[in-house]
């Protein structure tokens, strides 16, 4: 994973894993605490992209 600053926004880019059981990719964010699951916060994405 890396972030960027882009335009007073903060770009994220990663790599999906190479295993074929592994589809895609969740981006959480929680303001309280690194999120412990996929649905521990605000999803900003959920798919296949990279």
């Amino acid at each position: 994973m890396q972030a960027v600053l882009e335009r007073n926004r903060v770009k994220i880019t990663w790599r999906n894993a190479s295993e074929q059981r592994l589809v895609g990719s969740f981006v959480v964010r929680n303001r309280f605490h690194p999120p412990k699951s996929p649905f521990d916060g605000v999803k900003l994405y959920g798919g296949a992209d990279e």
